[in-house]
């Protein structure tokens, strides 16, 4: 009974310094990942009108849903409005980031 007693302390113990070693490997595995993530973050880019693929006007957009649409042009900033469900798939199929829509009283004027 004393042996068994024994082995059991000292598996627990082993159990236990294997615990500890591996918590203090973590934080600097965790560290690592989160560094990794933050590089790998795109900028919000849509170089590309989504209505004819053309390069964006950035004077032309919309925001919509605390985003903003850039367009080539004002006729397909129209279009767009006419069924923006269709060019937000575009966008996506793009791979395009939007950006977020500036606070109010932060954009600059030109």
């Amino acid at each position: 009974m004393k042996t068994l007693a024994i082995v059991m302390t000292v598996i627990l113990g082993l159990g236990l310094a294997a615990a500890q070693t591996t918590d203090e490997t973590n934080p600097s595995d965790t560290t690592k990942i989160s560094i990794t993530k933050t590089k790998t973050q795109k900028a919000p880019s849509q170089p590309l009108c989504p209505v004819t693929k053309e390069p964006v006007d950035r004077k032309v957009f919309t925001d919509l849903e605390g985003k903003r649409i850039y367009f080539c042009c004002a006729a397909c900033l129209e279009a767009f409005k006419k069924n923006p469900d269709k060019y937000l798939d575009i966008l996506d199929e793009m791979g395009a980031i939007l950006e977020k829509t500036p606070a109010a009283g932060t954009e600059k004027k030109e």
